[in-house]
């Protein structure tokens, strides 16, 4: 199941899809993340904050939506 883990719908996606399959879930193996590779001064700001949304925001918000199931 390919998911856009910044987009704030993903999360409830990926939990209905995994009770669709599996009915309960027993543990979380949550790795997604993306690097930027380069200079950080020469870096885009945008490029930073998309990488900050995916490696930080995105475990946040699909640990939020599974750990009450």
């Amino acid at each position: 199941l390919a998911q856009d883990l910044t987009d704030k719908n993903a999360a409830q996606t990926i939990l209905s899809w995994v009770q669709s399959k599996y009915r309960i879930v027993t543990i979380l193996i949550n790795n997604a993340g993306c690097g930027y590779y380069g200079s950080f001064v020469e870096g885009i700001t945008t490029q930073h904050n998309q990488t900050i949304a995916l490696n930080i925001q995105s475990i946040v918000d699909i640990a939020y939506c599974f750990i009450p199931h």
